[in-house]
């Protein structure tokens, strides 16, 4: 059945694989990188080998993905528990790319990414954090941009099954993000 053709695809990397082909010359001019919060549906808790990156808090169960590019365009993002700090996650999204500029936001103002992003090369453009005893200059002109990976995340969210997640399993939920992207690759190219 169909659920089954799912689940087969999603643990060959069939999904994944798909979005690569997709998109065979991806633009890294930029490495643009942001988190986004689902709220987790009840029915989404007890899978086999416990709960799978959800979090408990007062508002309820969620989980924060985080994303890079224009939203999981450029390879997978990472789910994690809705209380991890999106700035912990940020050195391994980033690991690997060859980017002109690397565009966050004030979250992500981290002494181990700006590090990291000058050792592959990448000019970070991240507003450093008012706390910061020396404040750093960044291009305020292409920080302005930054908005289309928020955007990302908005077309991402348009899905139900992304916005709240269903999923019990965070490989199903991590398959139903490579399939949206596809979808909105699909639409544009």
């Amino acid at each position: 059945n169909t659920h089954r053709r799912f689940i087969r695809w999603r643990d060959n990397g069939v999904w994944e694989k798909l979005l690569e082909i997709l998109i065979d010359e991806p633009d890294f001019e930029w490495l643009m990188i942001d988190a986004s919060h689902c709220k987790v549906h009840p029915h989404a808790a007890g899978a086999k080998g416990g709960n799978q990156a959800l979090s408990r808090t007062k508002g309820g169960s969620t989980q924060n993905c985080i994303g890079r590019g224009c939203a999981w365009y450029a390879g997978p993002g990472l789910i994690t528990q809705g209380t991890t700090a999106d700035c912990k996650q940020a050195t391994a999204l980033i690991d690997g790319f060859n980017a002109h500029h690397l565009l966050a936001d004030r979250g992500y103002d981290t002494n181990e990414i700006l590090h990291q992003a000058a050792s592959q090369g990448i000019s970070p453009v991240i507003p450093p954090k008012k706390n910061r005893k020396e404040q750093r200059e960044y291009d305020k002109g292409l920080y302005n941009i930054r908005h289309l990976v928020e955007n990302a995340f908005l077309h991402l969210k348009r899905w139900r099954g992304i916005a709240t997640r269903y999923a019990k399993n965070t490989s199903s939920f991590l398959a139903a993000i490579h399939i949206r992207c596809i979808f909105l690759w699909a639409s544009i190219s």
